[in-house]
């Protein structure tokens, strides 16, 4: 598994997908947090507000593309699949 994951062009879409509906969940508890407990625990909701920016930060990173920092070795024995390649 970790090798297949340092030789991926792409990140895992399980992971982006995850990460999507974790967001999507996380935006509704911290604006929860921060209307009904703005004044009592202003530490909570800052707690889940750097969460969310670590979450949707790791979203972008798993998103991008990794051909560039890929050593040359790896990337040009690196095959994609799909139905372009088949005969």
């Amino acid at each position: 598994m970790l090798l297949s994951h340092q030789r991926s062009l792409q990140g895992s879409n399980a992971v982006a997908m995850w990460l999507v509906a974790t967001i999507a969940g996380g935006i509704v508890r911290t604006r929860t947090v921060w209307l009904t407990f703005a004044e009592d625990a202003a530490t909570a909701a800052a707690l889940f507000t750097a969460v969310l920016g670590l979450q949707t930060v790791l979203l972008a990173l798993v998103s991008i593309s990794t051909k560039r920092i890929l050593r040359p070795s790896i990337r040009a024995t690196q095959v994609r699949s799909g139905s372009s390649e088949r005969p």
